[in-house]
C-alpha cells in the first residue's frame, strides 16, 4: 500500500510532530512550507495531504481549492488541520475531504490519515483495473 503523506504546515514544531507521528506509523512523509506546494506535490505524488488552515503566505483553504480545481491533483485526499472555529464548514467550502481540529488526539490523527490512505489506494487500484479493461477492449 502506498503511504506517502505530504504535510503543508508553517509551524516547525507542529510539522515535526506530525512527521514523527506518521513516520512512526509507517508512512513516507515529506514536510514543506506553503510557498512551494504545487511543484513539490506534482513531483512527490502524495497519497494524502495534511494541510494547515492558517499559514503566513497563503491560507490552507486557498491551497485546497487550488488543488481540488486542478485535474492533476483533485484526486488526492486533503485533510485540513487547524484550530480555526467552524473548521468543518470551512473544510467543506474549500473542498477538503476531511478535517482534524487542533488540539488533536494522536490516535484520531492516525485513524483519519490511514482511512484516507486506504481510500486513495482503493481508488488507484480501481482506476488501474478500469484502464486494463479499456486496453483489452481497444
Amino acid at each position: 500500500m502506498d503511504k506517502r503523506v505530504l504535510i503543508i504546515e508553517d509551524d516547525d514544531d507542529l510539522s515535526e510532530l506530525l512527521f514523527v507521528i506518521l513516520d512512526d506509523s509507517g508512512c513516507e512523509t515529506l514536510l514543506i512550507h506553503e510557498s512551494n506546494y504545487k511543484q513539490t506535490l506534482i513531483e512527490y505524488k502524495p497519497t494524502v495531504i495534511l494541510l494547515d488552515y492558517w499559514m503566513d503566505e497563503i491560507d490552507g483553504d486557498m491551497i485546497c481549492a487550488d488543488l481540488k480545481n486542478d485535474e492533476r491533483t483533485r484526486h488526492i485526499p486533503i485533510i485540513l488541520v487547524s484550530a480555526v472555529p467552524e473548521l468543518d464548514h470551512k473544510a467543506l467550502k474549500c473542498g477538503a475531504d476531511a478535517w482534524i481540529s487542533k488540539p488533536f488526539d494522536i490516535a484520531s490523527l492516525e485513524v483519519t490519515a490511514f482511512e484516507w490512505i486506504k481510500y486513495a489506494n482503493q481508488q488507484t487500484a480501481e482506476a488501474e483495473e478500469n484502464l486494463q479493461v479499456l486496453r483489452k477492449v481497444a
